[in-house]
C-alpha cells in the first residue's frame, strides 16, 4: 500500500468519526430546542457519555472518569507523535470504542463553565490498531459550546478582548506542523495543531 493511499485511508477514517460525533452534538442541541450544549444539559463528561451511548453504537468503554490506562480501547501508552516520541494521554479521560473500531476519548477535567471551549476530544480513528501516531490515525480537537469540533488554536475573540486577540495572533504565528510534530501530550493546542494543519490543507494529509 502506497504512502499516499494510506494517508487517504487515515483521512477517511477521521472524517467518518468526526462527522458521527458532530451529528451527536448537533442532535443534542436540536432535541432540547437549545442554542448550545450547555443549554442542552452538557456540563461534564458524564453527559457526553450519555449522548454517545444514545446516538452512537458503542461496544466498549475504558477508564470511565479517569485514573487508569486506556490501552484496551485505544493506542494509549503506545501513542507517539510524528517525531517518534511519546504523546501521552491524560489520566483524567474516558474512552469509548464504536462498532467501526474508532476510539473516542475526552477529558473529564476540562469543562469550562463560562467560556466557549468545553473540552478536548481525541479520536483514535482505528482504535488499538497501529500506527497510533498523532497526526496520522490520532487527532485531538476542541469541543466548543456551539457543538462544533475544531482546533483549539481557532480562538474566537470579543471585539474588546485585547488579551485574546494577542493570544490568537501568537498562536497563528507559530508553525502549526512543528507544534504537531513535537506535541508530547494528547492535550492542548500543540496536539490540536495536527488537526489544524489538516483542515488548512483542505483535509489533505500532505505532511
Amino acid at each position: 500500500m502506497t504512502k499516499n493511499h494510506q494517508r487517504k485511508v487515515y483521512v477517511t477514517q477521521l472524517h467518518k468519526v468526526y462527522n458521527e460525533f458532530q451529528q451527536v452534538t448537533e442532535s443534542a442541541i436540536a432535541e432540547r430546542n437549545a442554542i448550545n450544549l450547555r443549554e442542552a444539559g452538557v456540563s461534564g463528561y458524564q453527559d457526553l457519555d450519555r449522548l454517545l451511548k444514545n446516538h452512537m453504537k458503542i461496544i466498549k468503554t475504558c477508564n470511565p472518569g479517569g485514573g487508569g490506562a486506556m490501552d484496551s480501547c485505544v493506542g494509549g501508552s503506545q501513542t507517539k507523535n510524528l517525531s517518534g516520541n511519546s504523546a501521552n494521554y491524560s489520566t483524567g479521560i474516558t474512552c469509548h470504542v464504536t462498532t467501526s473500531g474508532a476510539g473516542i476519548c475526552y477529558y473529564s477535567v476540562a469543562f469550562d463553565k463560562t467560556g466557549n471551549f468545553l473540552t478536548y476530544v481525541a479520536f483514535d480513528t482505528n482504535g488499538k490498531s497501529g500506527p497510533n501516531i498523532l497526526g496520522r490515525d490520532v487527532f485531538v480537537l476542541g469541543l466548543f459550546n456551539d457543538g462544533s469540533l475544531k482546533a483549539y488554536t481557532d480562538i474566537t475573540c470579543g471585539k474588546d478582548d485585547e488579551a485574546c486577540e494577542k493570544d490568537k495572533a501568537e498562536a497563528e504565528s507559530k508553525a502549526d506542523l512543528v507544534r504537531c510534530q513535537a506535541a508530547s501530550s494528547l492535550w492542548g493546542a500543540d496536539a490540536a495543531a495536527c488537526f489544524k494543519v489538516l483542515q488548512d490543507n483542505g483535509w489533505e494529509m500532505d505532511y
